[in-house]
């Protein structure tokens, strides 16, 4: 599938769905930190992949910034994981978004630790996003 030509924003619903986001980036005074770079956590999951539509179609409409979509492999779930990953990969590249994978351990990270799965998770993918943002100058902001 060509995604740069099937927005989700083309129907009703999904012009509903990118006028409430846009309601919320005038609401929250977004726009200055979207358009000087934007890292977007991709799951792969439903919100996560929303959301990168929406911020492709943003800059589409507003100019462009640079969009980086990260994927953190948690290394739990075998190749389910895997899958996630690839179809992150896959949407980016259809996209046009830089796209950057990072492979942790979660569960040695939760036993050395002496946190939770979803805590050492949690924290692994902050300090990635840190990290990734600490090491650019053209992006400020994670959505």
């Amino acid at each position: 599938m060509d995604n740069k030509n099937n927005s989700p924003f083309k129907t009703e619903p999904g012009q509903a769905v990118y006028q409430k986001a846009l309601r919320a980036i005038n609401d929250f005074s977004m726009s200055p930190m979207i358009k000087s770079g934007v890292l977007v956590g991709l799951s792969g999951g439903a919100d996560s992949v929303m959301l990168l539509y929406f911020l492709v179609e943003y800059r589409k409409q507003n100019g462009d910034f640079p969009i980086v979509a990260v994927h953190l492999n948690h290394s739990l779930r075998g190749e389910e994981a895997d899958a996630d990953e690839q179809l992150s990969k896959t949407l980016a590249e259809e996209l046009g978004v830089e796209f950057i994978s990072v492979r942790k351990d979660i569960r040695r990270i939760a036993k050395q630790s002496k946190k939770g799965i979803e805590e050492a998770a949690r924290d692994a993918r902050y300090s990635c996003f840190a990290n990734i943002i600490q090491g650019r100058n053209d992006v400020s902001s994670v959505a």
